[in-house]
């Protein structure tokens, strides 16, 4: 899979108002400066169905406005922004404190969504994670 080409900032505004939330600037940036998705993001896209994310049957779009973390729903306010392997996903958060840090769900082998650190233990961004081979932390 190829790289998409950057959207443009009217697509990304049209994409934001459509899915009523307002993209993390990281996320934001990588939108408009390299590439729309692809390879290890999924691409974001307009379809006849409005704005998503290509492949993407995890994303609950009517908690994407929601806080994160949600007691009733562990994914609401986040993308899934990546697959991996045996059912588990990256998930970008773009709602509440944790804005812009990335996740783990592994709710199919742990039943639990867990945060995503760099090696020296911060919350990884969505940069850190994009630049970052998965086996550094898909473990």
């Amino acid at each position: 899979m190829t790289l998409a080409l950057p959207l443009t900032a009217d697509e990304v505004a049209s994409a934001e108002h459509a899915l009523r939330i307002i993209f993390p600037r990281e996320y934001r940036e990588f939108l408009l400066t390299t590439s729309a998705g692809g390879k290890k993001v999924r691409r974001l896209m307009h379809t006849t169905q409005g704005w998503g994310w290509e492949g993407d049957q995890e994303t609950c779009r009517s908690a994407l406005a929601s806080p994160f973390p949600c007691q009733n729903n562990p994914t609401a306010g986040t993308i899934c922004i990546g697959s991996h392997d045996a059912g588990s996903y990256s998930l970008l958060v773009v709602t509440g404190p944790h804005r812009g840090t990335m996740w783990f769900d592994r709710r199919t082998t742990t039943d639990r969504v867990v945060p995503i650190n760099t090696t020296d233990g911060r919350p990884m961004t969505f940069t850190d994670w994009y630049k970052t081979p998965e086996s550094t932390w898909l473990s």
